[in-house]
């Protein structure tokens, strides 16, 4: 009964593409509430790549089950059900929802902040939220459930564990397929960058144990020799002592290595750095923030 704006918003906007992950989040809800109907819902935002959902079920969804829901939200999205959104005054919401605990506590919260108290319904599912949404489930072509993990209610590790069910989900078959394949591949990097963060941390711990094993103490290894008491002993020339291994030098190896790790050269700096850094060196930087121990606090402006 009034003037307004209208702005049409697609899967390629970002506020587009929340809706659409959100709305991905409610046929998950559907689709648990039809396989695994004691469930309790909890909350099931839109998020950056994709959506979740937090499930208190009395064991965790196995790969098995990830498929089967997947399976049903096909054909919950299938059937193009229609979304509306409705509110209700919070003695009305708390009857709808008085079997699901989690959304009780919500309404409580919205409730004592003068919030509407407002609902999406799709078909026999009916879900608190105050959107947005898509029109209708139809849109909503590919889903994929990536994984499942626990999760605490609120965030607290005083309260339950819940089950959280991420997803991703698209207008397209095709673009899951890009989205996943970049996933993979993204995997890999990080698996290759690990193993190499890895052996670096190794080198680090072996230059360490190299300057403890060669700082420590000599033992003497002579043979004792028996001789007659007439006849003195020879002195015994005294072992030579093991060449000290410099701080200076296990530290720049170690940072070099810790170069490698975080990912950061020196090949922008002065030709000639001189031999003992200023504070504002690299170097300390380094040290500063990741405080190796060498019996102190090493200091690498303080290098003797």
């Amino acid at each position: 009964d009034h003037d307004c704006a209208v702005e049409i918003l697609t899967f390629e906007d970002e506020q587009g593409q929340r809706a659409f992950n959100h709305t991905a989040s409610h046929i998950l809800a559907q689709a648990v509430q039809h396989l695994f109907p004691g469930a309790k819902l909890a909350i099931g935002p839109a998020i950056e790549d994709g959506f979740y959902y937090d499930f208190d079920v009395p064991t965790p969804f196995t790969p098995e089950d990830l498929e089967k829901l997947e399976a049903e939200m096909a054909a919950i999205a299938k059937q193009d059900l229609p979304i509306e959104r409705f509110s209700l005054p919070v003695e009305e919401a708390k009857k709808l929802m008085a079997d699901q605990p989690y959304k009780l506590e919500l309404i409580e919260e919205h409730a004592g902040k003068g919030e509407a108290i407002s609902f999406r319904r799709q078909g026999d599912f009916t879900d608190l939220c105050a959107g947005p949404h898509l029109m209708s489930t139809g849109p909503v072509k590919a889903v994929k459930l990536t994984s499942c993990t626990g999760a605490y209610w609120r965030g607290s590790e005083k309260n339950k564990m819940l089950s959280r069910v991420y997803g991703c989900a698209f207008p397209k078959r095709s673009m899951l397929e890009e989205h996943l394949a970049r996933l993979e591949e993204a995997r890999r990097t990080a698996s290759a960058r690990i193993n190499e963060i890895q052996d670096q941390m190794r080198s680090c711990i072996q230059a360490l144990d190299r300057i403890k094993t060669a700082n420590a103490p000599a033992v003497s290894t002579a043979p004792t020799t028996r001789v007659a008491p007439v006849v003195p002993a020879a002195p015994v020339a005294p072992a030579a002592p093991a060449p000290k291994v410099s701080s200076d030098d296990v530290a720049d190896e170690i940072s070099q290595n810790i170069e490698a790790i975080i990912g950061t050269t020196t090949d922008t700096a002065p030709k000639a750095a001189p031999k003992h850094p200023t504070a504002n060196d690299s170097t300390t930087s380094r040290f500063a923030s990741l405080n190796l121990q060498f019996g102190r606090n090493y200091d690498p402006t303080s290098r003797r």
